[in-house]
């Protein structure tokens, strides 16, 4: 039963149940629920294959579910088409027309659904002030810059006023620089609009600077959904430890024996009435690690032979052992340390995470 309104989803802009969508004999989501409020900025994020694109595919409706609902401001929109769900999605390719100014290319759709040219103006207009394009408007796509031309894209979104937007990986065609500057925009874009925007990618940056939530997904299913701090702070799984961080989370595995963690040469001493038991990973973060002096205020310290040092402006990493485990530390650009160094090193329990190791689950 599709367009009918369904009273108890009024506060969710979005909302998936139990979405299965198929690939032939192959479940590529199953049983997938999801909800997102109105005004809401969620990023799907995960790698290649994860399943981001296509439930993103499937909510547009790109993508036919095999069974399930998708619920979009309190109606059930699974059987429309895609012209009829009241989104605007902006995809990798620029698809631009070469032969059109700017103008033309963010009025096409308009044009093509026979808007009155009173109101294409007064769009196309209020497009162009927000992403900055006005002075481009009588350019073609050939004399614009990439970040130029994704605008250009992103407007002709825009310039549909509808409630939700969607993204399929929009920055990734530029350069570094550009998709900093263009994540700032669309940022800005979300806080003056107020729209609910659902947003794929598999950058964690992207991720962390733009999201109010992040679904990590990995196998068609969505792993953890939370804050960004929490996402990063507190993992749900070594999956997403591992995925969300550069370099990702250092992982120490033991066991724990007569109230200590026994990893590969080194033990780590736990808190007295510590409830771990059995086979235990230990994660910490690269900048939770301190070296020096700082290192004998924490309680797990060692000292760590530096293998490699590596600069990264105004910080450096180090990779280093504990033990027989390599692990990374994340330092001052001015850390007087170099390839060859023993230096003592520590953290504080406090700020690790602790997971199963046979079900990589956060304990």
């Amino acid at each position: 039963m599709n367009n009918v309104v369904i009273a108890e989803s009024q506060a969710a802009s979005v909302e998936i149940r139990d979405l299965t969508v198929a690939f032939g004999s192959l479940n590529v989501i199953e049983k997938l629920n999801l909800r997102i409020d109105s005004g809401e900025f969620i990023v799907l994020l995960g790698p290649s294959g994860c399943g981001k694109s296509t439930l993103l595919n499937t909510i547009a409706g790109l993508q036919d579910a095999f069974r399930g609902d998708v619920i979009m401001n309190g109606c059930n929109v699974t059987g429309l088409e895609p012209k009829d769900r009241g989104i605007a999605m902006v995809f990798q390719s620029y698809a631009l027309y070469p032969t059109m100014t700017v103008e033309k290319n963010l009025s096409f759709g308009l044009r093509v659904a026979r808007m009155p040219k009173k109101e294409i103006t007064r769009r196309v207009s209020r497009a162009a002030e927000i992403l900055e394009l006005t002075p481009l408007l009588k350019r073609k796509p050939s004399a614009l810059s990439g970040g130029q031309r994704q605008r250009v894209a992103i407007g002709r979104a825009l310039v549909r006023e509808v409630d939700i937007f969607l993204f399929d990986e929009p920055l990734s065609n530029l350069d570094a620089q550009l998709r900093a500057e263009l994540r700032v925009e669309i940022k800005r874009l979300h806080q003056r609009l107020g729209n609910t925007m659902i947003y794929v990618t598999h950058d964690q940056v992207e991720a962390l600077t733009l999201a109010d939530r992040i679904a990590v997904m990995k196998g068609g299913a969505i792993q953890q959904l939370a804050h960004p701090e929490v996402i990063y702070n507190q993992p749900a799984n070594m999956f997403v430890a591992k995925f969300i961080g550069s370099p990702s989370m250092n992982f120490l595995a033991g066991t724990v024996v007569e109230g200590s963690l026994r990893t590969q040469g080194a033990d780590i001493f736990l808190p007295q009435g510590s409830a771990l038991r059995g086979d235990v990973t230990l994660g910490i973060r690269p900048e939770n690690i301190a070296v020096g002096e700082d290192a004998q205020q924490k309680n797990v310290t060692w000292n760590g032979l530096v293998e490699l040092r590596e600069p990264l402006g105004g910080e450096a990493l180090l990779w280093c052992f504990f033990g027989q485990q390599r692990v990374c530390i994340r330092v001052r650009a001015n850390q007087p340390v170099k390839a060859g160094d023993e230096i003592p090193a520590g953290f504080n329990l406090a700020d690790a995470s602790f997971f199963d190791s046979t079900t990589g689950d956060r304990i």
